[in-house]
């Protein structure tokens, strides 16, 4: 392959227009952002809530539990400017614990016993992948006590996981999470009206939304594992880790992460990068989750009889696209090992080997922390 085409550029010309270009820009980046602030922080109306959709069975108190600002319910990094990233925080007119406790008609009538909710987690993001349609999606937990006089009965906890996508592509961010707050009020509603308020003793783990256990740990987990896949004359061994919120629907997509694999053939091995790898959960069981996981990889190669044939500079490339199938050991709610077994398919490219399919069996070990 010739390079000859490079001399008709000047590189270090091109290299000093590029390095003075990023010293202008971020050294008026500060300026820039500061000037707008106001554009950094979105405000969102909390649904109104319809007479007709008032809970009214029972006295209720809800309460702000999380460690910030009564009004912030979530933080989104945006791009301003095509270059410079810029959280945007994302803000309720009113506080939280009140919009909620608009859900329910308010009594005038003093009474000693009263159904408390803590709200412990409540936070709206948009997640994007280049395989998932961007989304906004919503991950909340509040637990319910029973409190009569100075005396307090856990009875349970809700966690959730809404999302909303159609709103994403009108470009407004505002409509979009106000789509979304008003799908979680439906939900929550629904769920209030149909959940047992009464925690039942030696009650198994659900997958349900509503969770009669006990839970403290934290709202996110961090998963990370490694997978050995094994094929007609390759194999290939996977490591990844990315952060999971607690399951609050069934499925669950959880995207991004760091996904590194190694593959090893008969002439050749190679390293390979996960440019975007999704995962589907279908739970069945609140130990056990059938796993679906698509990805897209960049792998570099090398030769192990570059002594004894040529290979052009595209050779040194491989292009992946890998579909698994597993079922995994992963406990709802529970720091543990997660294990697993399944199949892998795979389709990749390589300039002398052209596409190729891949098929192998599939084994999994990590750890759910």
């Amino acid at each position: 392959m010739s390079f000859q085409y490079l001399n008709r550029f000047s590189v270090p010309r091109l290299f000093q227009q590029i390095a003075n270009f990023a010293i202008i820009t971020f050294s008026f980046s500060p300026f820039l952002v500061h000037a707008q602030w106001d554009m950094d922080t979105l405000r969102v109306a909390f649904p109104e809530v319809t007479d007709s959709s008032h809970i009214s069975d029972l006295t209720v108190r809800v309460v702000d539990a999380r460690e910030q600002r009564p009004h912030v319910i979530g933080m989104y990094e945006k791009t301003k400017y095509y270059l410079i990233p810029v959280d945007l925080q994302i803000l309720l007119d009113q506080p939280l614990s009140e919009c909620v406790q608009d859900f329910f008609q308010r009594s005038s009538v003093k009474s000693d016993s009263c159904m408390v909710l803590a709200i412990h987690h409540f936070e709206v993001t948009v997640k994007s992948s280049s395989l998932i349609i961007p989304r906004f999606q919503l991950n909340a937990s509040i637990k319910a006590f029973q409190k009569t006089g100075e005396d307090s009965t856990y009875l349970g906890e809700w966690v959730y996981e809404t999302t909303a996508g159609k709103s994403y592509f009108s470009g407004n961010l505002r409509k979009g999470f106000q789509s979304l707050l008003r799908k979680w009020q439906k939900v929550f509603i629904s769920d209030w009206q149909k959940c047992p308020y009464r925690k039942t003793p030696n009650q198994k783990r659900t997958i349900t939304r509503f969770r009669p256990w006990d839970y403290s740990g934290k709202p996110m987990y961090m998963v990370s594992g490694g997978e050995i896949c094994l094929g007609s004359h390759f194999f290939t061994t996977d490591f990844s880790i990315y952060f999971s919120e607690r399951s609050g629907k069934n499925p669950t997509v959880r995207s991004g992460g760091y996904h590194l694999r190694y593959r090893k053939e008969d002439d050749f091995e190679s390293i390979e990068w996960g440019l975007s790898v999704d995962r589907w959960l279908f739970r069945k069981h609140p130990f056990w989750v059938f796993q679906i996981k698509s990805g897209l990889f960049f792998g570099v190669n090398k030769w192990e009889d570059i002594a004894k044939r040529e290979h052009e500079l595209y050779d040194a490339v491989l292009l992946e696209w890998a579909l698994n199938q597993s079922l995994t050991y992963m406990p709802l709610d529970q720091q543990s090992v997660t294990l697993g077994i399944g199949l892998s398919e795979s389709v990749n490219y390589i300039y002398s080997k052209k596409l190729r399919f891949q098929f192998g069996i599939l084994f999994h070990l990590g750890l759910q922390l």
